[in-house]
């Protein structure tokens, strides 16, 4: 919850689950909500952790617009803006199961 209180005012503008600031008792739902979509390879959530500490950083997802087509959705902590860089060779350890190639459509 510590990520998200540093960023709600940044992640509010964007994200309907972050406004106003959720519960403890709101977060456990959405997260088990989402668990729930990914297990039923509806849409797909990660979250992005600092590797040595395993501090969270922020959040990851492929979410389906229409047929075919996925949206690529990502927060970072506002306090680490700028300042967190994707690791080389870094994959999620669970890729949803029903995405079997991405490519850029620009």
């Amino acid at each position: 919850m510590r990520a998200i209180e540093l960023s709600q005012p940044e992640l509010a503008r964007w994200l309907p689950w972050a406004d106003p600031m959720p519960t403890a008792e709101a977060e456990e739902a959405f997260l088990r909500d989402r668990m729930g979509a990914f297990d039923a390879d509806e849409d797909w959530g990660y979250f992005l952790l600092e590797p040595d500490a395993g501090e969270l950083l922020g959040g990851a997802g492929l979410h389906p617009k229409t047929r075919g087509i996925v949206e690529i959705g990502y927060w970072v902590r506002s306090d680490r803006t700028g300042r967190v860089t994707p690791q080389r060779g870094q994959v999620p350890s669970r890729p949803p199961p029903s995405i079997t190639s991405l490519r850029s459509s620009g």
